[in-house]
């Protein structure tokens, strides 16, 4: 097994700062997550040539960094993927999902389904939506934190389209499609649009089957682009878009023994942005484990 002084489970915007923070103080980390990526609501998404972000906007993210570092600045390109890989290339990361939490003498067994593979962390950091720490926890036999209970998520679709848009051309209104990015026109003058659906009509479409869902996005593109033609499109689905209730504290601690803790943008100020709120959750976890 290879041991670690923490171990961050979910690579989203929380797991990512809690990990940079503790790295730079010479803590040795590794994040686990499920996805074949980092980053969490920082995501891109690529619709035929065109990269679109399709969750928290790059530029916010670089901005509201913990320590901006001048190297990413420099170095990140158009997409959020980008600042993602670069965010994690100072600690290691594997993709895996946890399936058990088991204490093993001072330390916590982290254990992942893929050949049953173990890490032991002295501490643990679960940085994923509360209702999947939750089911891990149960599985792991131990309770949840009651502050669940006050926190809450959004769901949220998206449609992305890539399409030759004229320069002239403005989007009509529409009772409930956004648009949340455009790609600039590449060489062949085709350009990639991010459009999101808004909570209600995303909550009341969320178990719909997901060609009918995209057949109802694309039909009301057509009345906000009237007489474009779409090449590709595709959906984009978070189940856990956005924090509306969260709990007061910016991170709790798993009762009993173990040193397990349970953070991200459910927890902390909810006036703050559900980013800002990760990013804080990720620094106050980190400092408490730093004394």
């Amino acid at each position: 097994m290879d041991n670690y002084d923490v171990i961050v489970v979910g690579g989203g915007v929380c797991g990512l700062t809690a990990a940079q923070q503790l790295h730079q103080q010479g803590k040795r980390v590794l994040i686990l997550d499920k996805a074949k990526r980092l980053g969490g609501r920082v995501a891109s998404g690529k619709i035929g040539n065109q990269l679109l972000d399709v969750g928290a906007p790059c530029a916010d993210t670089l901005q509201q960094l913990p320590q901006p570092s001048d190297t990413i600045e420099k170095k990140v390109g158009s997409g959020a993927a980008d600042l993602c890989n670069l965010w994690s290339k100072e600690f290691t990361w594997r993709q895996g999902f946890v399936t058990n939490l088991e204490e093993i003498g001072s330390g916590i067994a982290v254990v992942t389904e893929f050949s049953g593979v173990s890490y032991v962390g002295s501490s643990v950091i679960l940085a994923c939506p509360p209702a999947q720490s939750a089911h891990l926890l149960g599985l792991s036999g131990l309770t949840p934190p009651a502050e669940f209970e006050e926190i809450s998520h959004t769901k949220e679709i998206l449609l992305l389209v890539e399409t030759q848009l004229p320069e002239d051309q403005t989007a009509k209104s529409s009772e409930f499609l956004t648009v949340h990015q455009q790609a600039n026109a590449d060489l062949s003058g085709l350009t990639g649009l991010a459009l999101r659906a808004s909570t209600s009509w995303s909550e009341q479409m969320w178990d719909r089957d997901a060609q009918n869902t995209r057949a109802a996005l694309l039909k009301e593109f057509s009345q906000m682009f009237p007489g474009l033609s779409v090449l590709r499109s595709e959906t984009k689905r978070w189940r856990y878009a956005n924090a509306t209730s969260t709990a007061a504290a910016p991170f709790v601690k798993v009762g009993g023994k173990s040193a397990i803790y349970c953070a991200g943008d459910g927890f902390g100020d909810s006036s703050l942005s559900g980013l800002h709120r990760a990013l804080c959750s990720g620094i106050a976890v980190a400092n408490h484990l730093l004394g």
